[in-house]
């Protein structure tokens, strides 16, 4: 009720009569779609995803947002939905870059497959690129504000290939052209690179 959103969806409300639907919306040549978690049919989102991919071809880049992780790396946190269910979703869709958040720690995967498999043979050090890859790139993103933080040493998920919480707020900046897409992640204070990945394609 409080939050003007642009093309909300009934798909994805939780109930009928709620404000919670997915919704979406373009900036420049980037297709982002925001999809509720809270919502427990599948084929809802399913539906919705291909609606609107299909319905705006000419994006050049596709972001989907949710809010849980399907790749943990707090040992705090669980995720809301299978892991192979998001993987072969973002792969059968085209879909670039998946944001997520929940865990109040930053982490980022390496490009993952339709089976939610890791491919190998990417340069995935921050500060790295790819050129024209294949699958999916997930990053989960910290706290903005500050007000919690979740973190527990070495993270056991193989598929996180980079990952820290320097209990101090946290910012993303994504920078896209018609042949790019660099994700670069700041700590706030002092406003220092935290990490930074770009991925290129024809």
């Amino acid at each position: 009720e409080h939050l003007n959103v642009p093309n909300r969806s009934k798909l994805g409300q939780t109930t009928e009569d709620s404000f919670d639907g997915n919704y979406y919306f373009i900036r420049g040549n980037v297709l982002f779609l925001i999809i509720n978690d809270g919502c427990e049919s599948l084929e809802e989102q399913e539906q919705y995803v291909a609606e609107i991919v299909t319905s705006h071809p000419e994006a050049k880049w596709r972001i989907l947002a949710k809010h849980y992780p399907p790749f943990i790396g707090v040992e705090s946190a669980n995720p809301s939905d299978s892991q192979g269910w998001i993987a072969d979703l973002a792969e059968r869709y085209d879909i670039d870059l998946v944001l997520t958040g929940h865990e109040h720690a930053y982490s980022r995967t390496g490009f993952i497959d339709q089976d939610a498999r890791l491919l190998e043979g990417y340069d995935y050090e921050t500060g790295g690129a790819a050129e024209n890859p294949e699958g999916v790139l997930y990053v989960t993103c910290s706290t903005s504000s500050g007000c919690l933080y979740h973190y527990a040493g070495s993270v056991q998920e193989e598929r996180i290939v980079y990952h820290g919480q320097p209990e101090a707020p946290m910012a993303s900046k994504i920078h896209v052209t018609d042949t790019e897409l660099k994700l670069t992640t700041y700590v706030t204070e002092p406003w220092s690179v935290f990490d930074e990945y770009t991925i290129r394609k024809e």
